[in-house]
């Protein structure tokens, strides 16, 4: 007669054979802390440069860098637009100090602090423009909502 298994044992014959590599699990490890570093350095949260430093040489390979890949996508990720007035070029600048340590001594590193250089400057001019479109909007606005202010209160009475 067979044998009656309960489902946690169904279960656990069924995910017996599934087993982590631990290589691909340090590397997802080794990764988080970069990101977790080049975020707390961009937030100026108790990280050096210098540090941060260490951490890519302790962790170079021959087939590469996963903390090197973690700061890269911290990198991407906070190459946005800014959205509130009180961005300042000193964020973009720390981005700029990660993305020249990732570089290193590759051919393109030279060019790559103009490349921020550039970005700093266009975040700026865009702040700029925003204010600016702001204001005009609001001056061509503005008379045709104190019209309706009044007709609504001229209704209301």
């Amino acid at each position: 007669m067979g044998e009656i298994k309960s489902a946690l044992e169904k279960a656990l014959e069924r995910v017996s054979d599934i087993r982590a590599e631990k290589s691909r699990v340090t590397d997802k490890n080794i990764t988080d802390e970069g990101r977790k570093a080049a975020f707390r350095y961009i937030e100026q949260d108790g990280i050096s440069l210098e540090e941060i430093g260490v951490m890519v040489k302790k962790h170079q390979t021959a087939d590469g860098n996963r903390y090197t890949e973690g700061i890269v996508k911290v990198i991407t990720a906070n190459l946005v637009m800014p959205e509130s007035s009180d961005y300042s070029n000193e964020r973009i600048g720390r981005i700029g100090e990660l993305g020249m340590l990732c570089a290193g001594d590759r051919d393109f590193a030279p060019y790559l602090q103009e490349i921020f250089d550039q970005i700093g400057s266009f975040f700026d001019q865009y702040k700029s423009n925003k204010e600016e479109l702001k204001e005009a909007l609001k001056k061509q606005i503005e008379p045709q909502l104190m019209e309706k202010r009044a007709a609504v209160a001229e209704k209301l009475g």
